[in-house]
């Protein structure tokens, strides 16, 4: 059995979630639409005040942008004041069989089959329960090295873990 106890902080809380929102692909692709649609735009043949209309467009868009990613971060300060990590330690115990967990508002069983998938990414493992909601695990919270590996052993043992 592995056991794990920890509290996550606002700041730790809102870097978990960027992680879970980098590793979904789409913004890649719009990314690199951006860019070769500015590159196109730039390299063209218009003509400088003619240039100058035909970039115009790019303001506004880059102010909303900007204004997206504010809400978006005053979204996760309200997110993370209304969900149970915030409210105080929460403590899991891993075993062969199932997922022990306790919450400050909750406490029960996991079956292994109740989850998606796990990720593992710098600082933290992401234990899918759907496709778009993760428990959120710090690897800080493993207090030793070999409880560290033994998890990841664990997870591979009952092919979740995808990197």
């Amino acid at each position: 059995m592995i056991h794990v106890s920890y509290q996550i902080s606002e700041k730790e809380f809102k870097r978990s979630v960027r992680g879970l929102w980098i590793s979904n692909r789409i913004w890649i692709y719009a990314a690199i639409a951006c860019v070769f649609l500015v590159a196109n735009l730039t390299m063209s043949d218009i003509e400088g005040q003619y240039k100058i209309v035909a970039l115009s467009w790019m303001l506004p868009l880059v102010l909303i942008v900007v204004l997206f990613l504010i809400i978006y971060s005053f979204s996760l300060s309200r997110a993370y004041k209304q969900t149970p990590l915030s409210k105080g330690e929460l403590k899991y115990t891993f075993s062969e069989e199932d997922i022990e967990y306790d919450a400050p508002d909750s406490s029960g069983n996991l079956k292994w089959s109740a989850l998606k998938k796990i990720k593992e990414s710098k600082e933290f493992f992401y234990l899918y329960t759907t496709n778009v909601t993760a428990i959120i695990i710090p690897k800080r919270a493993f207090n030793i090295e070999s409880d560290l590996n033994a998890f990841r052993s664990l997870v591979v043992s009952k092919n979740l873990l995808k990197r």
